[in-house]
């Protein structure tokens, strides 16, 4: 009965990820040799659907940090390619895989980066009002 009870909590456990993957279609890979390039990566899961976008953060030194992200055209090919891929060995290393929110700076129709630049705009502009009105505020300064 125990096997019983930690595979239903593992069931449990898992079935929020799969709901992430199928809505954001993107996986996060972590554990990747520092060698893979984006090219191996997507080649590895362009068999599961068709890859939108496979990217692995670079340092400083231009090497790879170790993980990525890919994006796959439909979001069930993501939940296919969790299932299957998670936990295989890529490269002489054990594969994690995991779903991805979505990218950064994009909104949920997948609009390009910049979507968000007149929010920050307006957010700044708002602090800079909230500044200047608290600045002829004599509560506010140290009275010596």
């Amino acid at each position: 009965k125990e096997s019983g009870k930690g595979d239903r909590y593992k069931r449990e456990k898992q079935e929020p990820g799969v709901e992430l993957a199928a809505d954001t279609g993107r996986l996060f890979v972590r554990n990747l040799s520092f060698d893979t390039t984006e090219k191996e990566l997507e080649d590895l899961f362009a068999t599961f659907g068709p890859v939108t976008e496979a990217h692995i953060p670079l340092d400083e030194a231009k090497r790879s940090r170790g993980f990525g992200y890919v994006l796959f055209m439909f979001p069930e090919h993501a939940v296919k390619a969790l299932a299957s891929v998670d936990g295989t060995i890529f490269q002489g290393r054990l594969l994690h895989v995991m779903p991805a929110l979505h990218k950064p700076g994009s909104g949920e129709d997948g609009a390009a980066e910049g979507a968000g630049t007149s929010k920050t705009s307006s957010f700044k502009q708002k602090k800079e009002a909230e500044r200047r009105e608290k600045a002829g505020d004599s509560t506010s300064w140290n009275a010596l």
